[in-house]
């Protein structure tokens, strides 16, 4: 604002100086007044490139704990295979130690800068997406914590059919997450390439549920009998908690692209997304 007072006061003197000389003086000013509008472009682009560089370590900081949950995923069901209690205790391990980061993360918030509408679509994705972060986690606590104390009581190894199953839908989980890792680390401005990146990781996420609905009804299909009985739960539970995981994983590309249109006003939330 100071600096503001100061050019104009420098242009009305050069202006009065100038008024003899049929007019030149207000020539000048007009000269002068161009400066302030360079001057607030550049703050604006400042702040634009502040909150997209904002942006994108919130992002490269979920695809860290994505990458990281495909991980803990994969090993513990190759673990529960081969009946591995060892694995299985440091995967459950792995997997508290994600979920107490995701929920500091979440009670602590993410800060508003007041840089404008570009601060205000980080602060939008940032807030949103460790909420759903900490249920992607909690999700895959559900999936490691059951695994491993069924294992170490001993309760029986999956059936051939169960494993089979399993092994399909661990190689589906492994594509969706690449595809929303890559989706989230997109930084192009276009439009076009992250509605392609939505529909890729959409197509992934249809193959995952329709893995999920295809072995459960298999599954309750097949019945089993009283001593089969808690390693069949155990089978339907990984499934339901695999597709929570697969939708909330799904959510947080879908909040991306929503924080970075909602300033724009075509904010509008699609369930259908």
């Amino acid at each position: 604002m100071v600096k503001l007072l100061g050019l104009l006061c420098v242009s009305a003197l050069a202006a009065s100086v100038f008024a003899g000389d049929g007019g030149d003086g207000f020539m000048l000013a007009f000269t002068i007044l161009p400066l302030l509008r360079t001057d607030e472009a550049s703050d604006d682009a400042t702040a634009e490139e502040g909150a997209r560089a904002l942006f994108e370590r919130y992002a490269a900081d979920i695809c860290i704990t994505i990458d990281e949950v495909s991980h803990i995923y994969n090993r513990t069901l190759v673990a529960l295979f081969r009946q591995n209690t060892r694995v299985l205790r440091d995967m459950t391990h792995r997997t508290e130690r994600l979920c107490r980061e995701a929920e500091a993360r979440r009670r602590a918030g993410v800060a508003l800068h007041r840089n404008g509408p570009a601060d205000l679509r980080a602060w939008l994705f940032g807030t949103r997406a460790t909420i759903y972060l900490a249920e992607v986690c909690e999700a895959l606590d559900r999936i490691v914590r059951p695994a491993c104390e069924h294992v170490e009581r001993g309760a029986g190894a999956l059936s051939k059919e169960q494993t089979v199953a399993l092994m399909r839908l661990n190689d589906a989980v492994d594509g969706m997450t690449h595809k929303v890792t890559e989706a989230l680390s997109d930084n192009s401005p276009s439009d076009d390439s992250s509605a392609e990146g939505l529909a890729r990781v959409r197509r992934q996420r249809k193959a995952v549920l329709e893995c999920v609905d295809e072995y459960t009804r298999e599954q309750i299909l097949r019945g089993g009998d009283d001593e089969g009985a808690a390693t069949d739960l155990l089978f339907l539970t990984l499934l339901g908690e695999t597709k929570t995981l697969t939708l909330r994983m799904s959510n947080l590309l879908k909040v991306k692209r929503y924080s970075l249109h909602a300033c724009d006003g075509d904010g509008a939330w699609d369930d259908n997304a």
